[in-house]
């Protein structure tokens, strides 16, 4: 249950840093 709003959580912040991280390149 907890887990399933860990995973939701993790996944908006890897998009953050996925396309802070692609424009830097």
């Amino acid at each position: 249950m907890g887990a399933f709003k860990t995973v939701k959580r993790v996944s908006r912040y890897a998009l953050l840093v996925r396309l802070k991280s692609a424009p830097k390149r």
